[in-house]
């Protein structure tokens, strides 16, 4: 499972490429739950993505690592550490 910033963005994009490039005449048809799961996968990296956007936004606006941790349940360093890379001002 996808666990940077990176590595989910990357994933999304991997999973809407397979979309745009689907042949169903080459392709096994998915079951409900399998369509169920990737369906899931695919807004957890689409809101991965939104809080990633959200935390840029937040540190543009001078809010603290600590005041973001609180919000997403973690530690400041945790916060940091998972979203730091991701924001082009802190890369």
């Amino acid at each position: 499972m996808p666990k940077s910033m990176e590595e989910l963005i990357q994933h999304a994009d991997d999973i809407s490429e397979m979309f745009e490039k689907w042949d169903s005449s080459k392709s096994t048809v998915l079951s409900k739950e399998e369509t169920a799961i990737l369906r899931a996968v695919y807004q957890r990296c689409f809101q991965e993505k939104k809080i990633a956007d959200a935390v840029q936004n937040a540190r543009a606006k001078n809010i603290s690592w600590k005041d973001i941790g609180f919000v997403l349940g973690t530690s400041a360093q945790s916060a940091h550490r998972k979203y730091s890379a991701y924001l082009s001002h802190e890369a």
